[in-house]
């Protein structure tokens, strides 16, 4: 078997249908698809298993308990999984009829760990398409190394429904067994630092960007892109030059006073408890980026992370 779609899903009953069938529509017929249900607690799964009774080539699963990650039930489709590679879907997301097709063109002409579609971003309520990664030229094959270092210290590459070899992401398992709520965001870098080969494509992915989206409200998670932005500095430190690292230490910096200030400026949303892990959170980033070594840090950074007082001190008055 060529391709393992594997789409996570949790409370989607409104979008998966229209999930499933862009796979189901596929000019290439050489697939299986994976539904993973994180505990839905609405209609999904019965969106899924409707759908299911009518195509076999579809397979639906349930984890014994929500994860409140994408990553563990990315993690158990693949491992579930028989196709030669696998390709990640999000629930509210689309493959153009012809995706699979176009990825296969690629991986036989250049025998590609790993092929990146192009994105067609869309926001709901807008007309405007965002086509990333159309900038790749047809004939540039990237090293991983050099298409990781491309996502840091932000993506000027984007992952969302890349094809990759299904053994690759034993690397992911072994070394990214973290789950929370972006813990996918490192283990993507991983694949991509690993691959041997990675190429561009026309194939497009319609990713549906949802203005009520995880990553648009102001929620406890959010606070949890800080642990991304550490194991990347120490990624970068250990398998790059200082230079990437030190960007990226900048940026985790950066991201670190906007977190600050917006608990200061949406205080009133987050219960007491939610408070005292955020506060957790931001105590424990405090900590390891004064330990960092192994940047170049400015004079600003020295006096921000000279104490925790003056850091937010500096969030608050400037928020």
């Amino acid at each position: 078997m060529k391709f393992s779609v594997i789409i996570p899903v949790f409370n989607a009953e409104n979008t998966l249908a229209t999930a499933i069938n862009s796979v189901i529509n596929q000019s290439f017929t050489d697939w299986e698809l994976l539904v993973v249900d994180d505990c839905s607690t609405d209609g999904t799964y019965q969106v899924a298993e409707n759908i299911a009774k009518k195509e076999p080539r579809l397979k639906l699963m349930k984890l014994q308990k929500n994860s409140g990650n994408a990553k563990m039930p990315r993690d158990f489709g693949v491992k579930n999984a028989q196709g030669e590679y696998c390709v990640f879907l999000d629930s509210d997301d689309e493959l153009a009829c012809d995706y699979l097709q176009i990825i296969t063109n690629r991986i036989e002409n250049f025998d590609a760990d790993i092929v990146l579609p192009i994105m067609s971003k869309i926001t709901h309520g807008m007309s405007e398409v965002d086509n990333l990664n159309s900038w790749i030229p047809s004939d540039k094959v990237f090293s991983g190394k050099d298409a990781c270092r491309l996502s840091i210290p932000e993506w000027k590459i984007g992952c969302n429904g890349m094809a990759f070899r299904r053994d690759l992401y034993q690397h992911v398992l072994e070394e990214n067994a973290f789950y929370y709520t972006y813990s996918d965001e490192f283990s993507e870098r991983l694949m991509l630092y690993y691959a041997k080969s990675v190429v561009g494509s026309t194939a497009r992915y319609i990713y549906w960007q949802n203005p009520s989206s995880i990553t648009r409200k102001k929620t406890v998670k959010l606070y949890d892109m800080l642990y991304v932005d550490r194991q990347l500095i120490e990624f970068a430190i250990n398998n790059y030059d200082e230079t990437l690292a030190t960007e990226q230490f900048s940026a985790t910096i950066s991201h670190f006073i906007v977190l600050q200030k917006d608990l200061y400026r949406f205080s009133n949303v987050y219960s007491k408890e939610e408070k005292s892990r955020i506060r957790n959170i931001l105590d424990e980033t405090f900590k390891s980026l004064r330990e960092t070594s192994g940047v170049r840090k400015s004079l600003k950074e020295k006096i921000l992370l000279a104490s925790p007082f003056a850091f937010r001190l500096f969030c608050r008055l400037k928020k």
